[in-house]
């Protein structure tokens, strides 16, 4: 099959099969294709917020720490190979689609041997190993893609587990709590594995996950025991020193938003936990250039920096719209924004809504993903009860340039957040022309 036929085929997979809570479906399709997984080295991450960033600085940590690395992460915001990524690279097309091809053949071959049809998400993962192990990697960080006990991922043996910040987000398939949540993100703890936990807005969801691990017997390393300073936070970058359980570092990353510190400190002490604990070949140098060259596009992200600034940012949660709305607050304290917003129609339209709102005085709603994302029309109305300038263009294209243009009449900064779709469509047009 070519790329693309392969490309739209895993895209509806889920018209074919169903989803269940177990992973026996994506066991058997691994069985079928040699067991990949069980030839390679991982680390797992699970989380609500900040887990592709956290990935995205292991990555680069190991990467400078000479290891070929295999990343895998999901979604994506141009294009679909950059879901998986060999040496900080998207995986190239034609071995996509050799590996793929593959994988589809045994799907289908499942389907007449009386198993369900394998997921979406189920086919990218089984390739992402399959292509990890072709391409003979050193080590392989997997970010989980919803949940964690059931996700497709979780049937990896991974060296290291990491947490980071647990928020309410896939409550209809996660549970209605906080605990709930977290208990699911957990289940990717083996027994024994030396687990990370970054610094958690919720003491029942940290209460869960340390309640987990002690059950898993896995040792666990706090990213509250490590003390922060900031010494520098704007729109190129930041410094900070960090001091955990006596290693004392000073450190840059060019992500922006302290958010980006939360996660850049749990990357930091995984890095220390794979160094000193699992005797990786990993140095404080390697660790200090890894993180400061880290780049993870879509997270609060500068793509203009004339007029008007426009920063896109994938903040599609509640807890992600707040952070993102205390970030904003913090870079322009004098101004506010006009928005661009698209938000996908099984998120919390109205908490996010009502926390992007606090920094906008403008607001242009638009539909990133027809059938996939609220009617621009429909998120106008919801936005209407918080601010009396709302304007509604269904188009992505023809909504950016309202909103640029509004934004250079205003003299104000454009953010464009609600959807990591909408941000890499926005990232597309203003980066690409």
């Amino acid at each position: 099959m070519k790329y693309n036929e392969c490309v739209e085929y895993i895209q509806n997979a889920n018209l074919y099969g169903s989803k269940k809570n177990n992973l026996d479906n994506i066991i058997a399709l691994l069985s079928r294709l040699g067991n990949p997984h069980h030839r390679l080295k991982f680390i797992h991450v699970a989380g609500t917020n900040g887990k592709g960033s956290t990935c995205a600085m292991l990555e680069s940590v190991l990467r400078h720490s000479d290891y070929k690395t295999g990343l895998f992460t999901s979604p994506y915001l141009e294009h679909f190979t950059e879901r998986i990524k060999i040496n900080g690279e998207n995986v190239n097309e034609d071995l996509f689609s050799n590996v793929a091809s593959n994988v589809i053949l045994h799907a289908k071959q499942m389907v007449t041997d009386g198993f369900s049809h394998p997921t979406f998400f189920e086919l990218v993962t089984v390739c992402a190993f399959l292509i990890f192990l072709e391409q003979e990697i050193d080590i392989a960080i997997i970010e989980v893609g919803v949940g964690g006990l059931f996700d497709s991922t979780n049937v990896i043996d991974p060296d290291l587990c990491v947490i980071t910040s647990i928020g309410l987000d896939h409550m209809h398939v996660l549970g209605s709590t906080i605990e709930d949540i977290a208990r699911q993100k957990a289940g990717i703890i083996k027994s024994g594995c030396p687990t990370v936990i970054s610094t958690q807005d919720s003491p029942a969801a940290y209460a869960e996950i340390l309640y987990s691990a002690k059950q898993m017997s896995a040792p666990v390393y706090s990213a509250f025991d490590a003390k922060l300073l900031i010494n520098k936070s704007g729109l190129k970058g930041q410094e900070f020193h960090i001091d955990y359980q006596g290693i004392n570092m000073d450190l840059k990353i060019s992500l922006i938003g302290k958010t980006q510190i939360t996660n850049a400190t749990t990357a930091f002490i995984s890095c220390l936990v794979l160094k000193d604990v699992l005797e990786y070949g990993i140095t404080y140098e390697s660790i200090r250039l890894g993180l400061s060259e880290t780049i993870w596009p879509g997270r609060m992200e500068v793509i203009n920096d004339k007029n008007p600034l426009i920063i896109i940012d994938g903040a599609h949660n509640q807890q992600a719209a707040q952070k993102l709305s205390e970030e904003f607050s913090n870079l322009f304290p004098n101004n506010k924004c006009v928005l661009l917003c698209g938000i996908m129609n099984t998120k919390d339209i109205e908490g996010i809504s009502k926390e992007l709102i606090k920094i906008s005085d403008v607001i242009v709603t638009t539909t990133p993903l027809p059938n996939k994302s609220i009617d621009s029309k429909e998120l106008a109305d919801i936005m209407s009860e918080y601010c009396d300038s709302v304007y509604d263009l269904k188009d992505v294209s023809l909504a950016l340039d309202k909103a640029i243009n509004l934004a250079q009449k205003n003299n104000a900064p454009l953010l464009v957040a609600g959807s990591l779709y909408l941000s890499g469509k926005v990232r597309s047009i203003v980066l690409n022309g």
